[in-house]
């Protein structure tokens, strides 16, 4: 038995011993290399492959390992030898030195480490490239196929791996950036949907940084969703001050940035407070809290120093409107109200925008123009954005017109071309809103009333800028401004009446009234009296002209929407019976409603309105033109009927601001100075007058601009 095992223990000593010498003679072979030369290359390097032979044990201890001033290249060869590692050099690693010294014995594996170390230390690693080991640049090395590692176990060389890292409570976004001077750059990144890390760098660098987060990730640090709820404020306004205060908290600190921060976003603070987000929900008045439990204590904290009555207040709100009525907007508003509160009732669809969580009263008082709300502080706070969006600067429209009344028996005394009508589809010589027939070229055609009677007739455009040039009876010629140039040359002349030329101001959507009235006596019935009489009950009564406008603006397409509502009465010719001839009168009624769309500063005629006036005259010889029957030899009678026709011109002109009046009077005043100029040589006696209302822009040599 002793023999026996004398044998082995002898055999075993002889093989140790053999693999022994074997190594000895391998590292006397290394050793005993020429150093290469370190000329530079004529060329860029090629990939070498250096291939290796079967490595021995890992576990086998050799003889102690001696560099001195060796290249790269040399080591790397002696390196593949050792190992049985094959390796594809893509630089020229001749250049390179690199100095191991190891006065004890140390196993391969050591030696690889010690030659990884070398490596890395000269800006280099190697990334596995099927069975062999590729030579690359420290920073393409993340870019190359690395061996990638979850979980606890991964090397700690100085090879170049990839680690994914799960992590528990911190947040991996934040954290990545505090530990990005450990590492090299963009070599981790934070992956969020996971709250992990991914890290490539050397195996033992990556291990540190394990170790670094191990005493990092504990718990205390995750958050969570809480949902606080404010008693007495807004949630909204609440929410808005604590986004505001955290978020200059967070920029103010000269040191690490803060982990108080606006909503999505996840930052740090010294403290340990973690918040990422705070919403608020209107419709329960309650701020809804992303945060850690530090984070969570520290908002509701300042909730209780916020969330507090306010003394006074009580539930009676004013505000005080800038641009709109106070009793339309409450009437909007208590609208709003009820509606909201028929909507809440059990079997009702429910809207979130229309839900209050008390009573609520709205009243508008007209000398102070305010809105008083008595309903809590929360309901006011919605009210509040309703009366936001309604009380805004509204447009205006400032609108010319001119109503007219025209004689057709006369009218063939004056001309007038105009080139505003726009061909209508469907009608070979027909104009939009216009004539139909050829295009008339006289005041004869346009005032024509059986003009206005044809289908599609009733609206004549005209355009408001240049000139027209017009005859008037006495053969002379004038140059008259379009918008104007019919009712400047008719005012002028004996066959047509002028009856108003209002300038009516109006609010965008708003009707604006202009009327001008007399009362005159009016039959309005007759009684019987006791004593058998019949008696006549005289009233009186407005007649005379009223035009109400109501403008609606497109503010994309500059076309103002004009509905018109005309009313002229007029006394009648026609004689009341005799008993009470004197004592009232007849009256006629001509009125019109329309609705048209004209752009901005276009103009737009109406007309058609046609009324008969029956004028009766009679000579005769005197006493013998009064003899009963035979007075009709020495007397005569003529009637003649006399067509008046009525036309209503409207320039609407956009009020968008205050302005725009400014504009509106230059343009004005140029039109004028233009009809002088081209029309008269001398100068204009009343500039002067006007000059002092609307002093001349000089330049700075003096001269008019």
């Amino acid at each position: 038995m002793n023999e026996g095992k004398h044998m082995k223990l002898k055999n075993c000593f002889l093989k140790y011993l053999g693999s022994f010498i074997l190594m000895c003679i391998l590292v006397n072979q290394v050793m005993a290399q020429p150093k290469p030369e370190t000329k530079a290359p004529e060329a860029p390097p090629k990939e070498i492959k250096i291939e290796g032979t079967p490595a021995p044990q890992q576990s086998l201890k050799i003889t102690s390992i001696n560099f001195r001033d060796e290249t790269l290249e040399a080591v790397t060869k002696s390196m593949s030898k050792l190992t049985g590692k094959s390796f594809i050099v893509t630089t020229d690693l001749s250049r390179k030195k690199v100095t191991i010294i190891s006065e004890e014995e140390v196993t391969i594996e050591e030696a690889y480490r010690a030659y990884l170390s070398a490596l890395e230390m000269n800006d280099l690693t190697v990334v596995p490239v099927g069975k062999f080991l590729k030579i690359v640049s420290s920073r393409d090395a993340p870019k190359m196929s690395l061996h990638t590692y979850a979980g606890k176990y991964a090397p700690s060389s100085d090879e170049f791996i990839t680690r994914i890292h799960h992590l528990k409570y911190i947040n991996a976004q934040e954290i990545s950036r505090s530990l990005q001077s450990l590492v090299n750059p963009r070599s981790m990144v934070a992956y969020e949907a996971t709250n992990s890390l991914i890290v490539t760098d050397t195996g033992a660098n990556i291990q540190r940084l394990v170790e670094i987060l191990e005493h990092l990730d504990i718990q205390g640090f995750e958050e969570k969703l809480e949902v606080i709820k404010i008693h007495h404020a807004s949630a909204k306004d609440i929410a808005d001050q604590l986004n505001n205060f955290l978020d200059t908290a967070g920029k103010g600190r000269s040191g690490p940035q803060s982990r108080f921060a606006p909503p999505s976003v996840t930052t740090g603070s010294e403290g340990g407070e973690s918040i990422s987000k705070i919403i608020p929900d209107p419709r329960t008045n309650h701020i809804i809290v992303k945060a850690n439990d530090q984070g969570i204590e520290k908002l509701k904290d300042l909730i209780s120093k916020l969330d507090v009555p306010v003394r006074g207040g009580g539930k009676i709100h004013v505000y005080y409107l800038q641009n709109s009525s106070a009793e339309k907007v409450s009437a909007t508003l208590s609208k709003l109200v009820t509606s909201s509160r028929g909507a809440s009732r059990p079997g009702l669809p429910t809207s979130g925008d229309l839900e209050f969580e008390g009573e609520i009263k709205i009243t508008g008082d007209q000398e102070t123009n305010s809105i008083v709300v008595t309903s809590s502080l929360q309901d006011f706070s919605t009210i509040k954005d309703v009366i936001r969006k309604l009380d805004i600067p509204r447009k205006q429209v400032y609108v010319e017109a001119y109503i007219l009344e025209i004689s057709i028996a006369k009218s063939k005394a004056l001309g007038l071309s105009y080139t505003a009508g726009v061909p209508a589809a469907g009608f070979k010589n027909g104009l939009v809103g216009g004539f139909s027939g050829t295009q008339p070229n006289s005041l004869e055609s346009v005032l024509d009333p059986t003009k206005f009677l044809t289908p599609g007739s009733g609206v004549l455009g005209f355009v408001t800028s240049g000139f027209t040039e017009i005859k008037l009876s006495d053969g002379q010629t004038r140059k008259i401004p379009n918008a104007t140039a019919l009712v400047r040359a008719l005012a002028t002349d004996a066959n047509s009446n002028l009856l108003s030329a209002p300038q009516i101001l109006a609010l965008d959507n708003e009707e604006s009234t202009i009327e001008v009235s007399e009362k005159i006596p009016t039959l309005a019935g007759t009684t019987l009296t006791a004593t058998g009489l019949t008696q006549q009950n005289i009233q009186r009564e407005p007649i005379g002209l009223t035009l109400k406008i109501k403008p609606q603006i497109n503010p994309t397409s500059k076309v103002v929407r004009l509905e018109i509502d005309q009313v002229i009465e007029d006394i009648s010719n026609r004689k009341p019976p005799s008993d009470i001839q004197g004592q009232t009168f007849a009256s006629t009624k001509r009125a019109m409603k329309s609705t048209v769309l004209v752009k901005d500063q276009d103009t737009v005629v109406i007309g058609g309105l046609l009324k008969d006036n029956v004028n009766e005259t009679s000579s005769k010889v005197p006493l013998l033109g009064d003899i009963p029957i035979l007075g009709w030899l020495f007397k005569s009678t003529s009637q003649e009927i006399v067509k008046t026709n009525l036309m209503l011109l409207l320039t609407p002109n956009i009020i968008a601001e205050y302005g725009d009046f400014r504009k509106l009077f230059d343009q004005k005043m140029k039109d004028r100075q233009e009809f002088i100029d081209r029309n008269y040589s001398q100068d204009d006696r009343k500039t002067s007058y006007i000059n002092k209302m609307n002093p001349p822009k000089r330049d700075d040599q003096g001269d008019v601009r």
